[in-house]
């Protein structure tokens, strides 16, 4: 019992892992905010869609368009317009309506807006850039910023257990639990096969190359579990599972280069040869 210390060991890690991963109550954010383009010198009414939220709390929530603006919501020189009414549909509905100014801050003619929102009860969190504002060209004209300067002021702390100030890091953050920590395991895996080969070619000891073709067994599942997490957290932060990135590309390079190390050992006959030319490679 005492040489089995360490399947203890990865069975409460794993354990760990499943419980902080899958049951911890991720941070209130918003899903959703439709229809997202408008134009200028119109009233706009947003039907926002939230997750883990409480809407319909005594205080209703506010809720703020920001334009690209300082680091930090309410700090000087912020460019935001508040809403008219904010309408509380249910625990996870709101309806939005703002007076959208004739004129644009900025010269483009168009701009992307951040909605913010701050709930009494859930605290304050956004969804970047998810509001298109257009102004036609007949109303071309200089920019109006005094429209564009409502104040922020103190937003509402979450209170709990809450991610970084950005609703797309909510709602990927469990699939960390699972993606990094395979990469770790990957890393430390091909790493110890790494050490084993060499012991091998130093010594030709046949156990030294068990336990190096064990490990880099091992540690390529833990990369196609890797890859495949990875792909997950992809569909939801860039839109799709794959999108020919430097990283996945070189990923799968590399998966592919320990795969043909087990097409290099399976083609020779000899055991020791396949041992020592597996062992180089």
């Amino acid at each position: 019992m005492k040489g089995m210390w360490w399947k203890a060991l990865a069975f409460l890690l794993m354990l760990y892992v499943f419980i902080a991963g899958m049951l911890v109550p991720l941070k209130p954010g918003v899903s959703s905010a439709t229809p997202s383009v408008f134009v200028t010198g119109q009233v706009a009414e947003i039907a926002v869609t939230g997750y883990n939220t409480n809407f319909d709390a005594a205080t209703p929530p506010r809720a703020w368009l920001r334009l690209g603006a300082p680091a930090e919501p309410g700090s000087a020189g912020d460019t935001a317009l508040a809403a008219r009414s904010v309408r509380v549909d249910g625990e996870q509905s709101l309806l939005l309506a703002f007076d959208l100014p004739r004129y644009l801050p900025s010269s483009t003619g168009t701009a992307r807006a951040s909605l913010l929102i701050d709930s009494p009860k859930d605290g304050a969190f956004v969804l970047p850039s998810s509001i298109t504002l257009t102004q036609p060209a007949q109303l071309a004209g200089p920019p109006e910023l005094s429209r564009w300067n409502d104040e922020i002021g103190v937003l509402t702390p979450s209170v709990g257990m809450t991610y970084p100030y950005r609703g797309l890091l909510g709602e990927t953050i469990r699939n960390q639990y699972f993606h990094v920590s395979l990469w770790f395991a990957l890393m430390l895996l091909m790493l110890a096969a790494a050490v084993y080969a060499g012991k091998y070619l130093r010594s030709g000891l046949p156990e030294h190359d068990r336990k190096s073709k064990a490990l880099t067994q091992a540690g390529l599942l833990f990369g196609l579990l890797g890859l495949v997490t990875g792909m997950v957290w992809a569909n939801y932060t860039w839109g799709k599972p794959w999108s020919g990135d430097v990283k996945q590309n070189m990923t799968a390079i590399a998966l592919l280069i320990y795969l043909a190390y087990f097409v290099l050992r399976a083609s020779l006959q000899s055991g020791q040869q396949a041992a020592r030319v597996g062992a180089a490679y």
